[in-house]
């Protein structure tokens, strides 16, 4: 995966690239999946949407550590 040269781009705890958009896996336990959808204004990290689990829906702003991977293809 690629990103334009003004898109953000991090890499996370498995080494993988990750931009807005990207489907990932979340530390809280297995299956539990979010989707990268903004930058935190103040830090620069990646703002995450809940997709899974008993916290979907919430938002949240997440260091690259957090994210273990991408979310592997069902």
């Amino acid at each position: 995966m690629t990103a334009p040269r003004n898109e953000p781009l991090w890499f996370v705890a498995d080494g993988s690239r990750v931009v807005l958009g990207s489907e990932v896996r979340l530390d809280d336990g297995p299956g539990v999946y979010g989707v990268v959808v903004g930058v935190d204004p103040g830090h620069g990290m990646p703002v995450v949407e809940v997709r899974t689990g008993p916290q979907a829906g919430q938002v949240r702003r997440l260091w690259p550590g957090r994210i273990p991977g991408l979310r592997a293809a069902a």
